[in-house]
């Protein structure tokens, strides 16, 4: 058996209770919903022995959440013991205030296991984990193989949030730290392959494992012949281009705003749901226009049946900046999964293996926007459906949590030396 402990930032289910009012709607699900699926894919390894550590960040007290103190939380997720650090929820310093506790909780964690060999994986470079980890030389009595999974790169994310003043300078020195301990680590799994130019380490170290995706039972009648996503819909109702995620300028939602409207569509309407700077000016907009219904932020089942009930689910993102070649939107393989037409940008973080299954507008402009959005809204819903189902059975078959996790778990114990870290 193949002892593994997890490290990521699950919500433990207390905190997923109140996290929408804690934080007034502002709450970001995409790294949960990553680690959910890469848990319940681990978890599901007959071969594998599993524990799980979370500290689960949120955005801070007091300005952007309610809650000062994050509380320990233990619970069971898919059989899986996970234990939940608590900390004070000050701003930037609650990276810094949790390395104790995680230090403690790593070294009972591992002394639970048998046997000598343990297999640590690690969602995101996170500071506490590489502070404890690196306290934690010569202080465990078994072998440790540690493994970082690179999601993001925390200075492209900061840079892209546009983060400044003394906030971003205490950002940039947690980041930079957090960087530094992440290049100890034995084994990386890198979301596109230009994520080494940060780490520089040799082939043989390193997978890349764009994503996961977890399916739906929607998706399995789908297997079984059923329609996904046509539940509830009636005759007359308007054909939906529909984005869900984050509302940041630099995602370039309004340029989607842009491009539906110039389209003067007939009998189709744009929804927009999620959280972000630009929520007020996508809120006086469908003020003005009955075409543009901005929907805020709703939790991820809700979200999932407006994605199964569209026309077309469309992703924005720009190609520019530094930071798309060290990212995998999590949104293509949420949208393909849903079983409808994805039209987005080509970005370099994309494998070309994705390119028969998504809609590629000529360029990143407005006009080429909407002439793509013009092509499949003038499509029968049967030729739609088409090219959904063709990108929903490429994910559901070669993307799932059991596929993309069995990868991860050869790679990290056929590349073991026997040896371990220095531990």
């Amino acid at each position: 058996m193949t002892n593994l402990l997890f490290i990521g930032q699950h919500f433990p289910p207390g905190m997923m209770r109140s996290l929408g009012r804690d934080t007034r709607g502002r709450a970001g699900f995409s790294n949960h919903n990553f680690e959910t699926a890469l848990m319940r894919g681990f978890a599901s390894r007959p071969d594998t022995v599993m524990r799980a550590i979370t500290v689960p960040l949120q955005y801070s007290w007091p300005r952007s959440s309610s809650r000062l103190r994050i509380p320990r939380e233990s619970y069971s997720f898919e059989g899986v013991p996970v234990r939940g650090v608590g900390y004070l929820n000050l701003p930037a310093f609650s990276m810094l205030m949790t390395s104790e506790a995680m230090t403690r909780a790593i070294r009972e964690e591992i002394e639970k296991f048998e046997g000598e060999d343990v297999y640590i994986v690690i969602n995101t470079p996170l500071l506490p984990v590489g502070e404890a980890l690196r306290r934690l030389k010569g202080r465990v009595s078994k072998r440790i193989h540690t493994t970082l999974i690179v999601p993001d790169i925390p200075s492209c994310v900061a840079s892209m949030a546009g983060m400044g003043g003394l906030k971003g300078r205490v950002m940039g020195h947690i980041n930079s730290r957090a960087m530094s301990l992440a290049r100890e680590y034995d084994r990386y799994v890198f979301l596109t392959g230009a994520m080494n130019d940060f780490f520089n380490v040799p082939a043989d170290r390193f997978m890349v494992m764009e994503g996961l995706v977890e399916p739906t039972p929607q998706d399995d009648a789908a297997e079984a012949g059923a329609a996904p996503g046509m539940e509830g819909r009636g005759e007359g109702e308007p054909d939906v281009v529909l984005y869900t995620g984050s509302l940041f300028e630099v995602f370039g939602v309004m340029r989607l705003v842009e491009a539906f409207l110039a389209g003067n569509f007939r009998n189709a309407e744009l929804r927009i749901c999620g959280s972000g700077d630009t929520a007020g000016n996508l809120r006086a907009i469908a003020a003005r226009h009955p075409s543009v219904k901005f929907l805020g932020l709703l939790g991820a089942e809700e979200t999932r049946k407006l994605q199964r009930r569209a026309a077309i689910l469309a992703n924005p993102r720009p190609a520019g900046g530094e930071y798309t070649r060290y990212s995998f939107p999590s949104k293509t393989l949420e949208y393909l999964a849903a079983g409808k037409p994805v039209v987005m940008n080509r970005l370099p973080g994309i494998p070309e293996e994705y390119d028969p299954y998504v809609v590629y507008p000529a360029d990143e402009s407005p006009r080429a926007w909407t002439e793509a959005l013009r092509r499949l809204l003038e499509m029968t819903p049967r030729q739609r459906e088409a090219i959904g189902e063709a990108g929903r059975r490429f994910v559901t078959r070669c993307k799932t949590p059991q596929v993309q996790t069995g990868r991860i778990m050869d790679f990290i114990t056929s590349a073991t030396t026997g040896k371990g870290n220095d531990y």
